[in-house]
Parts: C-alpha cells; sequence; structure tokens
C-alpha cells in the first residue's frame, strides 16, 4: 500500500512571486509530486508526494 508523504525544502534566492512560481511549477513535473506550494516570503516549499 502506498502513502502520501510531505516534505519541507529550503529554497534560497528567490526574490520575486515570478521566481517562486516557476520553482512551483518545475517541482510539479517531478515523477511522484502530487502538490507543491511555494511561500516565497518564508523561502520553504511544501510537497506532497505519493
Amino acid at each position: 500500500m502506498l502513502g502520501v508523504y510531505q516534505a519541507h525544502f529550503a529554497v534560497e534566492g528567490m526574490s520575486c512571486a515570478p521566481c517562486a512560481m516557476c520553482v512551483e511549477t518545475r517541482l510539479k513535473k517531478v515523477s511522484g509530486v502530487k502538490d507543491v506550494t511555494v511561500n516565497l516570503a518564508t523561502e520553504m516549499a511544501t510537497v506532497i508526494l505519493y
């Protein structure tokens, strides 16, 4: 049985909202990634994996 996992990653160097959207869009294309949320203010990405 497969589970769903949540991981948090630091993403340094983002300076604008388009940067955060680019990171989010690219992470969503990675195999096994179900959802991604990138927070520009905290420079953190939350990735939901399955």
